[in-house]
Parts: C-alpha cells; structure tokens; sequence
C-alpha cells in the first residue's frame, strides 16, 4: 500500500514538474507583462522603433506614388463633343 503511494506521488510531482511548472511560468510571465501594459511602463525598444520608422517611410512613398499617379491618369471632365446640326438634319432624324 505505501508502495503504491510513493508511486502515485512520484507520478503526480513528475506530471506537475513537466506539465503544470510550465504553464503557470507562462501565465505568470503573461499577467506581468499585462500589468506592465496597463500601467503604462512599456518602452518600445529600439529594433521596433526602427521598424515603425521605416513603415512610416513607405506609407508616405506609397501615398507620395499615389498622388503622382493620380495626377498623371487625371483627365478633366468635358461634355462630349457633339457636332452641330441644323434644324432639319435634328427635325428629320
């Protein structure tokens, strides 16, 4: 009977090491860094603050590419150009 114990406690601490260790880490580590968040002590590090200034470049070369094709493709809106007709040439159709 102690034998079978010593093993179902052996086989619960092993389980709890490998299996329950690891996602309380995780969720400890995740509640941490949502409180960082929420109070606002989060600093963006300097690869991120890189990347965000190189994706604002490109936003602003897109827009700028945008506008130019715009300009180049824009035809002014004219009334179609109907030739003139008499009198008759309208009244006889």
């Amino acid at each position: 009977m102690s034998e079978n114990i010593v093993a179902i406690l052996g086989v619960l601490t092993g389980f709890g090491l490998v299996v329950v260790l690891p996602i309380v880490a995780v969720f400890a580590n995740h509640q941490r860094r949502m409180a960082e968040i929420a109070r606002g002590n989060t600093q963006p590090d300097a690869r991120s603050m890189r990347e965000i200034e190189l994706l604002q470049a490109q936003i602003n070369d897109l827009r700028t590419q945008l506008h130019e094709h715009i300009v180049r493709t824009d035809q002014p809106v004219t009334p179609p150009q109907v030739p003139p007709q008499t009198i008759e040439q309208r009244l006889n159709g």
